[in-house]
Parts: structure tokens; sequence; C-alpha cells
């Protein structure tokens, strides 16, 4: 079969990114492999060819590109009976417009958590202090504030984000990881009209986790037995007094964006009279 549209996950570190390539993979059509970089990979191809040849020269260096990695997805997906590739690398919300402009068919899902969770989870993966992720231009920011750290981390790449969103709204669809732990049944079957697969077609019963899994990814995945949602609200162990109130102030607008409850002086109290769920809006009016 021919191939085809692939799909691309743009998301943060620590926001439920393998969990939902491994659903995906899931999928008797679709091959997710782990973090392959491959936006990285055109890039540096384009800059070598721009620095050697001229800018004028990446269009047609573009087509030539992009047949040869058709053929190596193509390749990849013969072996594992597939017939549509997805990537979930943590570049690819730097890369997104090379991938745009390589694969205009493409599809994006734009997978978010929020901010206050996202940062207690980052901290709590890096418990000797934060590194990988490509968070360490923040660390120097504000050296013995992991938290803040986080925090500005996420509202860059989330804004990044957001923005490609708004420039591609026919390409991109918007997942909450709360959406997919808390409500996994209908945040399938919104995915699955994005895509255009067959009702039904994603089935959280046939997810295989708990495997080895080699390559770039969370490591948690292999010793998980299922979905749960334990990790939502989290974050409201992470004191707001991390944060000064710009950054704060920042980061509740892109919250707000998000349909995520802001983070103000009842943040704690409110989580905890009202649950774990940090969402405003749930799944089926997001």
């Amino acid at each position: 079969m021919p191939l085809q549209a692939p799909i691309f996950i743009l998301c943060n570190a620590r926001s439920g990114s393998t969990l939902l390539r491994k659903l995906l993979d899931s999928h008797e059509d679709i091959g997710a492999p782990a973090e392959t970089n491959i936006g990285r990979s055109i890039r540096a191809s384009a800059e070598f060819v721009n620095s050697l040849l001229g800018s004028a020269c990446f269009s047609n260096e573009s087509l030539r590109l992009r047949s040869e990695l058709d053929a190596r997805l193509d390749s990849f997906l013969i072996d594992h009976s597939k017939v549509r590739f997805c990537d979930k690398s943590l570049s690819n919300i730097e890369d997104a417009e090379l991938l745009k402009y390589v694969w205009p068919e493409a599809k994006f899902i734009c997978l978010h958590r929020h901010a206050m969770d996202f940062s207690y989870s980052i901290v709590e993966a890096c418990p000797w202090g934060l590194v990988g992720y490509g968070i360490e231009p923040y660390i120097s920011l504000s050296p013995g504030n992991a938290p803040l750290a986080a925090l500005r981390y996420w509202g860059d790449r989330t804004l990044a984000m957001l923005g490609f969103e708004r420039a591609h709204p026919e390409s991109c669809m918007r997942v909450r990881y709360e959406d997919l732990v808390l409500e996994t049944r209908p945040t399938l079957r919104r995915i699955e009209r994005f895509l255009s697969l067959e009702t039904d077609s994603l089935d959280a019963d046939r997810l295989t986790i708990g495997v080895n899994d080699p390559g770039r990814g969370d490591h948690k995945i292999r010793y998980t037995s299922g979905i749960n949602a334990d990790s939502v609200g989290v974050g409201r162990h992470v004191p707001i007094t991390a944060a000064p109130p710009d950054v704060l102030g920042s980061i509740n607008k892109v919250l707000r964006d998000l349909n995520y409850r802001v983070v103000e002086s009842q943040w704690y109290s409110v989580t905890a009279t009202d649950g774990a769920d940090v969402r405003v809006g749930k799944v089926h009016s997001s």
C-alpha cells in the first residue's frame, strides 16, 4: 500500500507522549517507533545544503530528501506490517514547520499537560538535578530553582506549539494528557476522526505496555500495567512561590488558552476540594 500521511506528535517532555505513541502503535496500520529526531536530521541536511549551495537550492533538495526518507520509512513500515508512520520526538516542536514543508499532508497531534503537573513530573524524573529534555538552558536562568526552570521551559515550548496550531489549524489537533487518561475512549474517538481512521480502531485494551521498548522515551512505560490517572493533579505540590508574578502571569495566560485551571492563591485548596482534575473544559468541549 502507498505510504499514508505521516503523523507527528508535538509535545513537551513528561506529557504522556510515550503513552500516546504506544496507543497509536497498537493500531494495525500505524507504526510508531521510539524517538527518531527525524526533523532534526532534516534540518541538519538543510543547513548543509544552504551553506554549500545556497538557500535557493533547498526546495529541490527537500524533494530529493523526501523521496529518500519515504523509501526508508516505507522499509520500516513493511518490516512491521504497517502503512502509516508516526513520530513523537521532543525536537518536533522546533522542527514542526520543516516537517510540514517536507510533508504538507502530515497530521500533527499537539499534546499538552498542565504546567504545574509538568513541573512536578520533570523534577521528580531528575532527582539529582535537571538534565536532558532540552531543559539545560533554563537551569542557568534560575540556579537552585528547578520548578521555575521547568515552568519557563514549558511556557516557551507550549507557546511555540500554540503558534504552530494557529498557523496550520487544518493539520493540527489538540489533545490534553488529562483527557487521554481521564476520558480515554472519547479522546481516542476524536483522534480517529482527525486521522481518518475507522471508528473504534484505536482501543486501549490492545495497548501493549510493560514490555521491552528500546530507544528514547519514558522508561517508566516498561513498568506500567495500564492507563491510570494517578499523576493528574500532582502539580498542587509545587509551591507557587517558586515562580515570580511575571512568569506566573504568562503561564496562566497559556493555561486559560488550553482550558486549564489557572495557578493562583487558592491553587492548593481548589484542587484539594475539587479533586485532582486540573481541567476546566472536559474532552467533549475541548
